[in-house]
């Protein structure tokens, strides 16, 4: 598997549009069978959390975490 510095390399905003393409039709689909707000509340606290792991992953990469 590779890593997120690994991935990266492609851009962020080119793998954004990628993970998106193939995690909608799956939301889509678990919402329909599951109740979409419950679906949706559940994939944006993972969504948050994968961008705080990914944030101190980068400041920890970059030495430091200011802009």
């Amino acid at each position: 598997m590779s890593s997120d510095i690994e991935l990266n390399e492609i851009g962020i905003l080119k793998r954004r549009e990628i993970e998106a393409r193939i995690l909608a039709p799956i939301l889509e689909a678990l919402g329909k069978q599951f109740g979409r707000a419950e679906v949706l509340e559940i994939a944006a606290n993972t969504v948050r959390e994968i961008a705080r792991l990914q944030g101190r992953e980068l400041a920890a990469q970059l030495g430091k975490n200011d802009l």
